[in-house]
């Protein structure tokens, strides 16, 4: 199974190769979670919402559910699969989070202006705040780590997101950290709380 940008965008590719058995279009948590369950009881799997199934030279293609909307419903990222220290480690002793998806912005070279199309409800959402330090602050106790990277589009689209992060992120974690953003949402009092 492959899931992402690309294959959202483009998932006629499951036709044309012969190393897929399955899509996912979209978000894959719950889905995901929906085909292993199927699997694993023996039932069909050529219904459910999101994915793309080829059996016998056939694809069954199936519609999207909405977006996720409250991400806090989501468990943390499993960092147990793989040896996360070690990706820490090259990655300049850096933890990696996101805290909100999706970009309310349209560039022509980005993948986010087709993926808003993939399904229904509201694609920029936040997780909150206590939600986001909760992550952060179970990473940093468990890794060994020196700075934090906040991989979101736009981390400073929802000034009090940023207020409200940025006062407990001092208090209760306090490493350095990076985000990403855009210079039409920054201002010299968002600069300052980030700094």
């Amino acid at each position: 199974i492959c899931g992402g940008p690309h294959i959202s965008l483009a998932p006629y590719e499951l036709e044309k190769t012969d190393f897929l058995d399955a899509i996912c279009v979209g978000e894959g948590e719950y889905p995901l979670l929906e085909l292993v369950d199927a699997l694993e009881k023996g039932k069909d799997t050529t219904k459910i919402k999101n994915i793309w199934v080829k059996k016998n030279g056939v694809v069954y293609s199936n519609p999207c559910r909405p977006f996720i909307e409250d991400l806090d419903n989501l468990p943390f990222v499993d960092r147990e699969l793989f040896d996360f220290q070690k990706i820490v480690y090259s990655d300049y002793d850096r933890a990696e989070f996101m805290a909100s998806r999706g970009c309310p912005y349209s560039c022509t070279y980005c993948s986010n202006a087709g993926l808003r199309k993939v399904s229904e409800g509201k694609y920029v959402r936040f997780r909150s705040v206590d939600n986001v330090i909760a992550e952060i602050k179970d990473i940093v106790t468990r890794y060994k780590v020196k700075s934090i990277y906040l991989n979101d589009d736009v981390f400073t689209i929802n000034k009090g997101f940023v207020e409200e992060f940025c006062e407990k992120y001092k208090k209760e974690i306090n490493y350095p950290f990076e985000i990403n953003t855009r210079v039409e949402n920054l201002t010299p009092e968002i600069l300052k709380l980030l700094k």
